[in-house]
């Protein structure tokens, strides 16, 4: 049985964002024992952004969770979701892999570069990030052809929600709960009064 690193790794994509990595773990382990399984996390939420690099202990297994036919992503766990797509890794995505003090597939950080290539990997570079932690900016989507895209406004330097990160948001609210400025005039309510009969 054959263990080179390269041949015993996988990449997953298109894994819906709520598939729980123990689930993920239980499916890719019907081909073989699985050493380790890492799930590449968004950077602001923290939520699974549908990338998976399983990592099995021999070739075999690979082979099996690969095949067209009947492998992990024939199983009958993904009917009524898309297929998640599986790429072999390589030898060069190998190395930068297993670059940095931790490796990520060890338990360290994605660096900025592997989370580009990782996401590279399932036409997903929309997600990637600024080295501030921000999403970059993307082409605007439009409403159904109404001309103008979602977001903008007549003044252009006005921050919409549209535009704010679900940070912000969550700051925004935090702000805002039980806060007399959100709640409008507030008047005191009518007091009763009691007159002796």
């Amino acid at each position: 049985a054959s263990t080179s690193a390269a041949n015993c790794l996988i990449l997953l994509g298109s894994l819906p964002w709520w598939l729980p990595d123990t689930d993920l773990r239980r499916l890719a382990e019907q081909f073989g024992q699985v050493r380790s399984l890492r799930v590449l996390d968004h950077l602001g939420s923290g939520k699974s952004a549908g990338i998976a690099l399983v990592e099995y202990l021999q070739t075999e297994a690979v082979q099996r969770a690969s095949s067209a036919a009947e492998g992990i992503c024939k199983l009958g766990a993904w009917k009524g979701l898309a297929a998640p797509r599986l790429v072999p890794v390589g030898a060069e995505l190998l190395g930068k892999l297993r670059s940095g003090v931790l490796p990520w597939p060890d338990g360290g950080p994605c660096s900025a570069e592997l989370r580009s290539i990782l996401l590279r990997q399932f036409d997903m570079s929309h997600l990637e990030t600024s080295k501030g932690g921000r999403r970059q900016s993307s082409p605007p989507r439009t409403r159904g052809g109404l001309g103008r895209p979602q977001g903008q406004t007549e003044s252009k330097n006005r921050v919409t929600e549209d535009s704010m990160s679900w940070a912000d948001k969550l700051k925004k609210l935090k702000g805002s709960v039980n806060s007399r400025e959100d709640l409008g005039p507030v008047s005191e309510p009518p007091r009763k009064v009691h007159r002796p009969r």
